[in-house]
Protein backbone atom coordinates (compact mmCIF):
# COMPACT_ATOMS: atom_id res chain seq x y z
CA UNK A 1 0.00 0.00 0.00
CA UNK A 2 2.74 2.44 0.94
CA UNK A 3 4.53 1.66 -2.37
CA UNK A 4 1.37 2.47 -4.38
CA UNK A 5 0.97 5.81 -2.59
CA UNK A 6 4.56 6.77 -3.33
CA UNK A 7 4.17 5.81 -7.00
CA UNK A 8 0.89 7.77 -7.26
CA UNK A 9 2.45 10.81 -5.60
CA UNK A 10 5.48 10.72 -7.90
CA UNK A 11 3.21 10.34 -10.96
CA UNK A 12 1.03 13.25 -9.83
CA UNK A 13 4.06 15.47 -9.21
CA UNK A 14 5.46 14.50 -12.59
CA UNK A 15 2.24 15.52 -14.34
CA UNK A 16 1.70 18.78 -12.46
CA UNK A 17 5.39 19.66 -12.27
CA UNK A 18 5.75 19.66 -16.05
CA UNK A 19 2.49 21.44 -16.76
CA UNK A 20 4.07 24.85 -17.33
CA UNK A 21 7.16 25.94 -19.24
CA UNK A 22 9.29 28.74 -17.79
CA UNK A 23 8.83 32.20 -19.30
CA UNK A 24 11.92 33.88 -20.72
CA UNK A 25 12.94 37.42 -21.73
CA UNK A 26 15.03 36.50 -24.76
CA UNK A 27 17.91 38.78 -25.81
CA UNK A 28 17.87 39.02 -29.62
CA UNK A 29 21.04 41.07 -30.09
CA UNK A 30 21.52 44.73 -30.92
CA UNK A 31 21.20 47.14 -33.85
CA UNK A 32 23.90 49.77 -34.39
CA UNK A 33 21.91 53.01 -34.70
CA UNK A 34 24.83 54.79 -36.44
CA UNK A 35 24.97 57.62 -33.92
CA UNK A 36 27.10 55.93 -31.28
CA UNK A 37 24.11 54.20 -29.70
CA UNK A 38 22.84 50.63 -29.88
CA UNK A 39 19.28 49.29 -29.63
CA UNK A 40 19.23 46.02 -27.68
CA UNK A 41 16.18 43.94 -28.63
CA UNK A 42 14.15 41.47 -26.56
CA UNK A 43 11.05 39.33 -26.78
CA UNK A 44 8.99 37.68 -24.08
CA UNK A 45 8.61 33.94 -24.62
CA UNK A 46 5.96 32.33 -22.45
CA UNK A 47 5.08 29.03 -24.13
CA UNK A 48 2.07 27.13 -22.81
CA UNK A 49 2.46 23.50 -21.93
CA UNK A 50 -0.80 21.79 -22.82
CA UNK A 51 -3.66 24.05 -21.75
CA UNK A 52 -1.72 25.74 -18.94
CA UNK A 53 0.19 29.00 -19.24
CA UNK A 54 1.73 31.23 -16.61
CA UNK A 55 0.14 34.69 -16.43
CA UNK A 56 2.92 37.29 -16.08
CA UNK A 57 2.24 40.82 -14.86
CA UNK A 58 5.79 42.14 -14.42
CA UNK A 59 9.37 41.35 -15.33
CA UNK A 60 11.47 42.70 -12.42
CA UNK A 61 15.16 43.24 -11.72
CA UNK A 62 17.06 45.12 -9.03
CA UNK A 63 17.85 48.65 -10.22
CA UNK A 64 21.58 49.31 -10.50
CA UNK A 65 23.80 52.28 -11.37
CA UNK A 66 24.60 51.08 -14.87
CA UNK A 67 21.03 51.82 -15.92
CA UNK A 68 22.05 55.49 -15.97
CA UNK A 69 23.67 54.67 -19.33
CA UNK A 70 20.32 53.63 -20.80
CA UNK A 71 19.10 56.35 -23.14
CA UNK A 72 15.65 55.03 -24.01
CA UNK A 73 13.52 52.01 -23.12
CA UNK A 74 10.70 50.89 -25.42
CA UNK A 75 7.97 48.37 -24.69
CA UNK A 76 5.24 46.73 -26.75
CA UNK A 77 1.66 47.98 -26.63
CA UNK A 78 0.10 47.36 -23.22
CA UNK A 79 3.46 47.42 -21.38
CA UNK A 80 5.59 50.20 -19.86
CA UNK A 81 8.96 50.59 -18.14
CA UNK A 82 9.08 51.53 -14.46
CA UNK A 83 12.38 52.59 -12.87
CA UNK A 84 12.99 52.43 -9.13
CA UNK A 85 14.56 50.27 -6.45
CA UNK A 86 13.11 47.41 -8.44
CA UNK A 87 12.94 48.25 -12.14
CA UNK A 88 10.40 46.41 -14.22
CA UNK A 89 8.53 45.96 -17.43
CA UNK A 90 4.87 46.16 -16.39
CA UNK A 91 1.61 45.32 -18.14
CA UNK A 92 -1.18 47.90 -18.13
CA UNK A 93 -3.83 45.67 -16.62
CA UNK A 94 -4.17 42.09 -17.83
CA UNK A 95 -1.37 39.61 -17.40
CA UNK A 96 0.69 38.44 -20.37
CA UNK A 97 -0.20 35.13 -21.90
CA UNK A 98 1.56 35.36 -25.23
CA UNK A 99 0.71 31.84 -26.43
CA UNK A 100 3.02 29.98 -28.75
CA UNK A 101 4.27 33.16 -30.40
CA UNK A 102 6.75 35.31 -28.49
CA UNK A 103 5.93 38.96 -27.72
CA UNK A 104 8.52 41.22 -29.42
CA UNK A 105 8.93 44.96 -28.94
CA UNK A 106 11.04 45.32 -25.80
CA UNK A 107 14.20 47.34 -26.47
CA UNK A 108 16.82 49.33 -24.60
CA UNK A 109 18.90 51.99 -26.39
CA UNK A 110 22.31 52.49 -24.78
CA UNK A 111 25.70 53.95 -25.66
CA UNK A 112 27.34 50.52 -25.62
CA UNK A 113 27.05 47.21 -27.46
CA UNK A 114 28.44 45.40 -24.37
CA UNK A 115 25.97 43.23 -22.45
CA UNK A 116 26.14 41.26 -19.22
CA UNK A 117 23.86 38.64 -17.71
CA UNK A 118 21.46 39.86 -15.03
CA UNK A 119 18.94 38.00 -12.86
CA UNK A 120 15.27 38.79 -13.40
CA UNK A 121 11.95 37.65 -11.89
CA UNK A 122 8.56 37.12 -13.46
CA UNK A 123 5.85 38.18 -11.03
CA UNK A 124 2.13 37.89 -10.47
CA UNK A 125 -0.47 40.62 -9.93
CA UNK A 126 0.84 41.53 -6.45
CA UNK A 127 4.53 41.47 -7.53
CA UNK A 128 5.28 38.08 -5.94
CA UNK A 129 7.87 36.12 -7.96
CA UNK A 130 6.51 33.07 -9.76
CA UNK A 131 9.59 32.28 -11.89
CA UNK A 132 13.22 33.41 -11.88
CA UNK A 133 15.60 33.62 -14.81
CA UNK A 134 18.24 35.81 -16.38
CA UNK A 135 18.79 37.88 -19.49
CA UNK A 136 21.45 40.14 -21.01
CA UNK A 137 21.30 43.90 -20.39
CA UNK A 138 23.55 46.68 -21.79
CA UNK A 139 26.41 47.51 -19.42
CA UNK A 140 29.02 50.27 -19.41
CA UNK A 141 32.03 49.30 -21.49
CA UNK A 142 34.74 47.54 -19.48
CA UNK A 143 37.35 50.16 -20.45
CA UNK A 144 35.23 52.95 -18.97
CA UNK A 145 34.73 51.01 -15.75
CA UNK A 146 38.45 50.27 -15.55
CA UNK A 147 39.31 53.95 -15.96
CA UNK A 148 36.90 54.84 -13.15
CA UNK A 149 38.51 52.26 -10.86
CA UNK A 150 41.99 53.59 -11.64
CA UNK A 151 40.88 57.19 -11.03
CA UNK A 152 39.25 56.21 -7.73
CA UNK A 153 42.47 54.44 -6.66
CA UNK A 154 44.60 57.47 -7.52
CA UNK A 155 42.29 59.84 -5.63
CA UNK A 156 42.34 57.56 -2.61
CA UNK A 157 46.16 57.69 -2.49
CA UNK A 158 46.17 61.50 -2.21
Amino acid sequence: MRYACVVALVALLGVTGSAVADPELVYLGYDDMGDGTYRHNYELANPPEGDVQVVIYDIDWVWVDWQYGWIEVETPSGWYYEEGPTSRFVTDSAGATVGWDALPGFSIRAATPVVGVWDIEYTDLVHDPIFCGSTSFPLPEPASGLLLLIAAGLLRRR
